[in-house]
């Protein structure tokens, strides 16, 4: 049974900060060897999604793996739908765990001003939107 791989946006955004990072201090082609061998392992997880160890302590169905010991990859695995979802990828000693923390209590404050919006009759979420973007702007400055 093969899973299908999907990278979130933040993903492909981490990707493009390594390749450009290792551009500016070695060269293109080495960035872009490096970058596409991190694709290539995490398109593997298709045939064996379940590997890496479980960090539910950090976010729930949280499961961490590396790469060369270098790059953390944190992904979450659906076995209904067969889809492994990576949702990070952290180098240089990030912490991944902070990182993914916030990021879990900014996506958890979204839902419950979006259902109070709801509760409160607003229709329109591009207000609710702003004062998400707002919280991750001053979660960001801190």
């Amino acid at each position: 049974m093969n899973y299908h791989v999907i990278f979130s946006p933040e993903a492909i955004e981490q990707l493009a900060a390594l390749y450009n990072y290792i551009a500016d201090v070695a060269e293109p082609d080495i960035a872009t060897r490096y970058v596409e061998a991190i694709v290539g392992y995490c398109e593997s997880l298709c045939t064996f999604p379940m590997r890496g160890t479980m960090r539910d302590d950090v976010r729930p169905s949280l499961r961490i793996t590396n790469y060369k010991k270098r790059t953390v990859i944190a992904f979450e695995v659906n076995t209904k739908a067969e889809q492994v979802s990576i949702i990070g990828l952290f180098y240089g000693g990030q912490d991944y765990e902070a990182i993914l923390q916030d990021e879990l209590a900014i996506t958890q404050a979204q839902a419950a001003f979006t259902g109070a919006a709801q509760d409160f009759g607003v229709e329109n979420d591009e207000d609710v939107q702003k004062l998400v973007d707002e919280i991750r702007y001053e979660n960001k400055s801190s």
